[in-house]
C-alpha cells in the first residue's frame, strides 16, 4: 500500500511536468500564431511592423514568453503572496517583480520603436539634465549617472506602472476565487483591493498623468479613462474567473461561459467610451477606435467588422490570461492550500 505522502508527491511532479508541457506547446502556438497575423492583409500596421521585418524564432519566443508571463506572473505573485499572512500587503510588490521579469524577458522580442510605442519615449534624463526641470542641483546630480542606464531604468519603470495594474487585478482575483466561502471571498477581496489602492494610484499616475506617448496621450478621451479602466478590471475579472473554473460546480461553469460571451459586447462599449471620438492628426480625421483595430488612420473599417475584430481580440486576450494562469497553477500548489495556518 502506498503511503499518502508519496501518492502526493507523484500527483505533484505529475502536475509540474503537464504544465512544463503546457508551456512549450503554448510557446510554439503563440509563435505560429504571431508569425502568422503579422502577414495578414489589413492588420493594424503597428502589428505589422511589431517586429521590425521577419521576425527570428528567438525573438517568437521571447514574445510568446512575454505574452504567457502576464497571467503566469499574476497567479506566481499570489501564491507567494499567501506564504504570508500580511498576503494583502506584500501582494502589489510581488507583482511588481513579475511585471519587471515579463520586461527583462520581452525587452528583445520586439522592435525598439514598437516597444517605445508602447512605454513611451525617455525623456526624463534630458528634462532633469538639460532642462533643468527639477532645478540645478538635481541636474548636476542625474548628470553623473549613465544616460542609457537611467533610460532602461525609465523604460523599465513606465512599464511597470503601465502592466502591473492588469497583473495586480488579475491576482486579487486569484486569491479571490481561491476562497471556499463567499463570505470569505468578500472579506479577501475587499482586504486586497483596500491594500492596492495606494499602489494603483502610483501607477496611473506614472503611467497614465504623466505618459508621453502619443498612444497614451491623444487616444483616451478626456475625462473618460475610468472606462478603460474598466475594461482592464473586467478582463482581469472573466480571465480569473474562466482559470478557476475547475473549482466550481456544474452551475458555475455553465454560468462562466455566460459571463465570458455577455463580456464581450460590454468590452466594446467601454472602449469605444474610453477611446477618443475625433482626432485630427496629418490631416485626417479618425477615432480612438479607427486607430486601435484599423488596418491604419486612412482605411476606415465598418463598425460590424471593428466588433469582430475586438471579439476576437478580446476572447483570445482574457482566454491567454486564464490559460497562462493555468499553467501556473500546474507548477504551484493551490494558493488555498500554501496559506499559512493561524494558531
Amino acid at each position: 500500500m502506498k503511503h499518502p505522502t508519496s501518492s502526493v508527491g507523484s500527483a505533484r511532479s505529475l502536475s509540474v511536468l503537464r504544465g512544463f508541457v503546457f508551456l512549450a506547446v503554448s510557446i510554439f502556438v503563440l509563435g505560429m500564431v504571431a508569425k502568422t497575423v503579422i502577414h495578414l492583409p489589413g492588420v493594424p500596421y503597428n502589428v505589422a511592423e511589431m517586429f521590425a521585418g521577419e521576425p527570428s524564432w528567438n525573438a517568437l519566443v521571447r514574445f510568446a514568453l512575454t505574452l504567457l508571463s502576464i497571467g503566469m506572473g499574476a497567479h506566481f505573485a499570489a501564491y507567494l503572496a499567501a506564504l504570508r499572512r500580511s498576503s494583502a500587503l506584500i501582494l502589489p510588490l510581488c507583482c511588481v517583480l513579475a511585471v519587471v521579469t515579463t520586461y527583462l524577458i520581452g525587452q528583445r522580442a520586439i522592435s525598439r520603436e514598437s516597444w517605445d510605442d508602447f512605454t513611451g519615449a525617455q525623456v526624463l534624463y534630458r528634462d532633469i539634465v538639460e532642462s533643468h526641470v527639477w532645478g540645478d542641483r538635481a541636474a548636476r546630480m542625474v548628470a553623473q549617472i549613465n544616460g542609457d542606464l537611467f533610460a532602461f531604468v525609465e523604460r523599465m519603470v513606465r512599464f511597470v506602472c503601465l502592466v502591473t495594474p492588469l497583473v495586480l487585478w488579475l491576482a486579487i482575483f486569484d486569491v479571490t476565487f481561491a476562497q471556499p466561502r463567499l463570505v470569505g471571498q468578500l472579506r479577501v477581496f475587499a482586504l486586497h483591493v483596500l491594500m492596492a489602492a495606494p499602489w494603483l494610484a502610483l501607477f496611473k499616475y506614472v503611467a497614465i498623468d504623466q505618459a508621453n506617448t502619443d498612444n497614451l496621450v491623444e487616444l483616451i478621451e478626456p475625462g473618460s479613462g475610468m472606462f478603460l479602466y474598466g475594461l482592464l478590471v473586467l478582463m482581469a475579472l472573466v480571465a480569473a474567473t474562466v482559470a478557476s473554473m475547475g473549482r466550481f460546480d456544474a452551475t458555475g461553469k455553465v454560468t462562466t461561459i455566460v459571463a465570458f460571451v455577455a463580456a464581450i459586447p460590454l468590452g466594446w462599449y467601454l472602449l469605444n467610451q474610453g477611446l477618443v471620438h475625433n482626432l485630427q492628426k496629418y490631416g485626417v480625421t479618425f477615432s480612438g477606435v479607427d486607430f486601435f483595430l484599423g488596418p491604419d488612420r486612412e482605411h476606415k473599417l465598418s463598425r460590424t467588422i471593428l466588433f469582430v475584430r475586438w471579439s476576437v481580440l478580446q476572447a483570445a486576450a482574457e482566454a491567454g490570461l486564464a490559460w497562462s494562469m493555468i499553467i501556473a497553477g500546474c507548477l504551484v500548489p493551490a494558493i488555498n492550500s500554501s496559506q499559512p495556518r493561524r494558531k
